[in-house]
């Protein structure tokens, strides 16, 4: 109803992110959150969604840190699957980054996700064309 009342379309997509076709240079925004891949997959995914932002667009992201894994609110199980600021800097070698940090979070969702939680959360810009 919010984005409604402001005038702002929102599509979901509901398919497998590695073999979906999202296009060029399509959307203003894409909002990843609690996503968690291998980095091999992680940065086959970033490039995509580089690839479909218009110029200027932002992807926005929070996931679970490295420092994530002894605790027990949440998250995946395997280090490989966590992030850490420098995965997210490399898989945007064009990107402007407006903020990439790694954060201690308070989480209340739940009783599996209640208590201390360490994220990386990061705002990458596709510079627009005159930029590049």
């Amino acid at each position: 109803r919010l984005a409604q009342e402001n005038s702002v379309s929102i599509k979901t997509i509901y398919d497998d992110l590695l073999n979906y076709n999202f296009g060029e240079n399509k959307y203003d925004g894409i909002v990843s959150i609690f996503s968690h891949f291998n980095i091999d997959d992680t940065n086959k995914l970033h490039t995509k969604y580089f690839n479909t932002l218009k110029p200027n667009g932002v992807f926005l992201m929070e996931a679970f840190a490295k420092e994530q894994l002894p605790l027990d609110t949440g998250g995946p199980k395997n280090i490989e699957l966590l992030y850490n600021t420098e995965d997210i800097q490399n898989s945007f070698p064009y990107g402007k980054i407006e903020l990439l940090k790694k954060d201690i979070v308070y989480i209340h969702e739940g009783d599996l996700h209640d208590g201390k939680a360490v994220v990386v959360r990061a705002i990458i810009k596709k510079p627009s064309d005159k930029e590049n």
